[in-house]
Formats: structure tokens, sequence, C-alpha cells
């Protein structure tokens, strides 16, 4: 098996308590994960860690083979990470928050595929308008709907491309349209093979787009096999 995420005996630990213990767990290149536990279990915790955001207390996390301790800058390239926080420049527009983003992750350097800032321009109008809020991209953020705002977090997950998607707990900070948006983006990645993990309460929105269900309990994996019906 080609694995792109690698956890090799990971712990964590926030003062003196053990928030994750022994973790042991390979993910799959193309594989689609629904990740579900109980608050507390360390669901977050443990993307925190695969997005290079927190360290393990013991253990190693590899992703397409770099240690998430060194290879920091090289794996955030690779990933798209949808926190609970609203991670948005609040006194910038939606496009430029888009614009921003789009320059960090190197759309524009020479040697892209990208024709100049016309060009950059129209694709972002594009994903805003995918998402539903191209009516919206010249309002600054501190202006936007709560629902508006989560929809532009939407549209930084769309901004260049990447082999690993983690989800944090999407779909119930979501209206009706912005879950049929979601689910419409995952689908596509996972026709285009990419790799998804996505942490949930809401069973029967992860488990419809999941090849394989694994549970946290206590910190530790309680169930790894197939996607099935959601755990009673």
């Amino acid at each position: 098996m080609d694995h792109l995420v690698e956890i090799k005996d990971v712990a964590r630990r926030f003062r003196q308590t053990w928030v994750l213990s022994r973790i042991n767990l390979t993910i799959n290149r193309g594989e689609s994960v629904a990740l579900f536990g109980n608050n507390g279990s360390g669901k977050s915790t443990l993307l925190k860690m695969i997005a290079t955001l927190l360290a393990p207390t013991t253990g190693t996390i590899k992703v397409a083979g770099l240690d998430t301790r060194k290879g920091k800058r090289k794996i955030r390239e690779r990933i798209r990470y949808l926190a609970h926080e609203k991670q948005l420049y609040e006194p910038l527009t939606a496009m430029e928050n888009l614009r921003l983003i789009a320059g960090l992750r190197g759309w524009g350097r020479p040697g892209t595929s990208d024709q100049g800032l016309v060009t950059k321009d129209q694709k972002l109008k594009e994903i805003l308008e995918r998402v539903g809020i191209d009516r919206f991209r010249n309002h600054k953020v501190e202006e936007l709907s709560e629902g508006t705002r989560k929809r532009l977090m939407l549209a930084k997950l769309l901004v260049g491309t990447a082999d690993l998607i983690l989800l944090d707990e999407p779909h119930p900070t979501l209206d009706i349209r912005g879950k049929e948006i979601l689910n419409d983006m995952i689908r596509q990645w996972r026709k285009e093979g990419k790799t998804i993990v996505l942490a949930g309460h809401d069973h029967e929105q992860a488990l419809s787009q999941a090849d394989r269900l694994i549970i946290l309990k206590d910190g530790t994996i309680d169930y790894d096999g197939a996607a099935g019906p959601p755990a009673k």
C-alpha cells in the first residue's frame, strides 16, 4: 500500500492530561476516512498534529514521507485543513483573502501555470461562484454574515492543489446549501484521488462520503475498519 500518512506510537499531552495515547495508524493515498468520537476523544488534536499545527509529545507522524516536526513547510503545501477557527483576515475583502492565500500557496510564482493577476483573479472569482458568494467578493470579511464567512472558508480549500484534505466537523456549521456545496467538493476530491479525513458527529453525512471508519475513545483507537452504519 502507498501510505500518505503514517502515525507511529503517537501520544499527546496537555499539561498533565493525556489527550491521545499510543496511536498507530496509516492512511493510504486516495482513501476517504470518517473519524468519529465523543467530545474530548482526541479527534481535533489528531488532525492538528497531522496538519503540523501541534507536535506529538511522543511518537512520530509522517505525511508523504516527511516528518511533521522537520518538514512543516513542504507538508503544508500539500494539505488543506478546515478547522473550527475561521482563519480569515477581517479587514480584508473576500477576494483579498483569497489573493493572500493564493500568494502563500504559490500562485503567480515564476514557473507556475498562472499568467498574471487577471487570470488569477478570474480563477478566484470562479471559486467564489462555486461556493455561492461571488456577489460578496468586494465586501470586507468583518461585514459578512456568519454563513457567508463559512462559505469563504470552503473557498480557501479550493485555492491551489493538495494531496490531503483534513476537515474538522465541517457540516454542523453550514446551512443546507453549504452542506450540499461541501459534499460536492468531497465527491470531486474523491474522483481526483485525494486523501480525505473528515472528523465529525454528523455520522450520516460523514459515512456517506467515507471508505473507512475510525472511532476514537478516550484517546485511543476503539474501531478501525470499513465504513458502515453509525456506531450506537
